[in-house]
C-alpha cells in the first residue's frame, strides 16, 4: 500500500521504496506542492537521488514530492503512473497544497509533462525533455540503448501531437542535434512556452546551474511568470522556438 506517512520535523525522508517507484518527501510552510522527476541518472540500477531539491524547497517554502523511476521505463513500467498519480495525490492531500507543479529534466521533464494527462498540475517545468524513446517514433534516436531495450511494452510510446490546455508548460532544449530530435517534435499550443538555447547541449540543467540561471527560472515556472522565465532565458542566450526551428536544413532549404 503506497503511503504518506504524518507530517513531521523538515528532513527529506524516504516514502515509497518498492520498485519502479521511489519517492521521497520534504516538508513546505506553502500550498504548492513541488514534484520533482527524476532523470535516468549516473547509476543503471541504483535508485536516482531526489533532483533540484534545494531550488524546488525555495527556502522551505514549498513542500517537495520526489519522484524516481527506478526501472529506467520512462513511465512504462506495469502500474507505475496509477503509483505515482497516487502518491503524488496523498501528499497533496496531505499537505493541504492548492497548487501542484512538476519539474524535471531529461527523462524527469518527459514524466513530469506526461503526468499532466493524469493529475491536474498547474505548471510543469520541463528541462531537455524527450518527446518519446520509442523505436517508430524517434527512429533516429541512439541514446539509451541499454534501458530502451529493457521496456517491455509502451503504454506510452509518445507524448504525441497535444498535449492538456490547463497547466503553464515551459519546456528548454538545446540546439544540439540529440536535443532537436524531441525539439522539432514537441507539441505546439497557447499554453506551451517552448524555448530553444543555442550552444547548450543535453547537460543544459548543469550548464544553466553553473552559470548562475537555474535557481531562478525554476523559481519563475513554479509561480507561473513566463515574462521573468522568458527574460531569464534570453539572459541565457535563449529565444522562443522559431517555426523554422522545427524544421530540419533539407526541408528548410527547400
Amino acid at each position: 500500500m503506497v503511503f504518506l506517512p504524518a507530517r513531521h520535523g523538515n528532513e527529506l525522508r524516504a516514502v515509497v521504496t518498492r520498485a519502479p517507484l521511489h519517492a521521497h518527501f520534504l516538508p513546505g510552510t506553502g500550498k504548492t506542492l513541488v514534484v520533482s522527476f527524476a532523470g535516468v541518472g549516473n547509476s543503471r540500477s541504483a535508485p536516482q537521488p531526489p533532483e533540484f531539491r534545494a531550488i524546488a524547497s525555495q527556502g522551505g517554502e514549498n513542500p517537495v514530492l520526489f519522484i524516481a523511476d527506478t526501472a529506467r521505463s520512462w513511465l512504462n513500467a506495469p502500474g507505475l503512473i496509477e503509483a505515482v498519480a497516487l502518491t503524488i495525490e496523498r501528499a497533496q492531500a496531505e499537505t493541504g497544497a492548492e497548487r501542484l507543479v512538476g519539474i524535471g529534466n531529461s527523462m524527469g521533464g518527459f514524466m513530469a509533462l506526461e503526468m499532466t494527462r493524469h493529475l491536474p498540475f498547474d505548471t510543469v517545468c520541463a528541462i531537455s525533455p524527450q518527446v518519446s524513446v520509442h523505436p517508430d517514433h524517434v527512429p533516429e534516436e541512439h541514446r539509451w540503448r541499454f534501458l530502451r531495450n529493457r521496456i517491455g511494452g509502451y503504454r506510452v510510446p509518445t507524448l504525441g501531437a497535444h498535449m492538456p490546455r490547463a497547466p503553464r508548460i515551459f519546456a528548454l532544449h538545446a540546439d544540439h542535434p540529440d536535443e532537436m530530435i524531441h525539439a522539432r517534435r514537441f507539441p505546439i499550443a497557447p499554453n506551451i512556452a517552448h524555448f530553444l538555447l543555442p550552444g547548450y547541449h543535453h547537460g543544459m540543467a548543469r550548464q544553466l546551474k553553473s552559470e548562475g540561471h537555474l535557481r531562478a527560472l525554476v523559481s519563475h515556472a513554479i509561480r507561473g511568470q513566463k515574462r521573468k522565465f522568458a527574460l531569464r532565458v534570453k539572459s541565457a542566450g535563449g529565444r522562443f522556438i522559431q517555426r523554422e526551428d522545427r524544421n530540419p536544413p533539407s526541408a528548410t532549404a527547400a
